[in-house]
């Protein structure tokens, strides 16, 4: 029995065709993209319809996967093919948000804050190219970047009738893929193992109901006990006008001026971020933070208490 030769073939939710041109597979997903707007066209309406925020969230959940999806494969057809899925793209972005048909579409963009279906599929590239360049394991790494060719930055073929992903990437992005300047994945220590910093307060009471002789004399004996530590002060201010915080490390002094309308609270934190950036590039590893809002600390150690 012969097995009779067919022009296209559906494998994993992509329609393969004999010529390698997407076609099917454009105007397939471009139907499927339509038919998905209908939700949208019924919640649409002016008066009993939803809001935008709900309309956009309709779009990302229902249509933008069916055009995402394969859109890093498919990418290599031609532009003249890919700008039919264009319109379905700005059919939705219009009923999101309820503009005519004449209003300009860089408007609606700007206006419903998601990007062209072009620099989607240039930003799915690149991460998928990030991905295989940090896990060299990946079989895909052995196909595609670990290529001597394109290692050494040869001429891409501008005359190869079926342009990798890559190459089709840097046809249309002017940049040298450069595998080695990939950054590579952050090997920090996560937040939920680092070490809870340690709390002591001066006074138990309020500062304005506490006589200063006694703080003094708190923050002597404090000082006493560490002296190996360098000292840090920290404080936020807010007034009508102005406000702003300020940093004292050692000898070293550091003021900003913020947004009149930040809180205090604001301030403070602020203030305390300052410190430790300016601590953290410092080759002296044992500090002492003074600070007297009392607000930071608690949300510091609520933070700590929920990890």
């Amino acid at each position: 029995m012969e097995i009779e030769p067919v022009s296209s073939l559906k494998y994993l939710g992509m329609i393969l065709d004999d010529k390698m041109n997407w076609i099917p597979h454009v105007k397939y997903i471009k139907q499927r993209a339509v038919k998905s707007l209908n939700i949208l066209k019924i919640m649409n309406n002016r008066y009993y319809g939803a809001n935008r925020d709900l309309l956009k969230k309709l779009y990302m959940t229902f249509t933008l996967p069916i055009l995402d999806y394969g859109s890093i494969i498919y990418n290599s057809a031609k532009d003249t093919l890919l700008k039919q899925l264009d319109t379905v793209h700005h059919m939705g972005i219009r009923l999101i948000n309820r503009a005519i048909k004449s209003t300009p579409i860089k408007s609606l963009y700007a206006e419903s804050g998601i990007p062209p279906l072009e620099v989607r599929r240039s930003f799915l590239t690149t991460n998928l190219i990030r991905k295989i360049a940090n896990i060299k394991i990946e079989p895909l790494y052995k196909i595609i970047l670990n290529n001597v060719a394109l290692n050494a930055f040869s001429p891409i073929n501008e005359t190869c009738k079926f342009p990798s992903i890559i190459e089709r990437y840097q046809r249309k992005n002017p940049i040298i893929l450069n595998v080695q300047n990939i950054i590579p994945r952050s090997r920090k220590t996560p937040p939920w193992r680092l070490s809870q910093p340690e709390f002591i307060f001066l006074i138990e009471t309020k500062k304005e109901e506490t006589h200063p002789a006694l703080i003094k004399n708190q923050y002597l004996q404090l000082v006493n006990i560490h002296k190996d530590f360098t000292y840090c002060f920290t404080d936020g201010s807010k007034s009508v006008e102005n406000t702003g915080c300020a940093v004292k490390i050692a000898s070293d002094t550091f003021n900003w001026k913020l947004d009149k309308k930040a809180s205090i609270f604001t301030a403070e934190g602020i203030a305390l971020l300052k410190c430790l950036e300016n601590i953290k590039e410092r080759l002296t590893k044992k500090f002492m933070i003074f600070i007297d809002s009392k607000s930071i600390i608690q949300g510091i150690q609520n933070f700590s208490n929920n990890r």
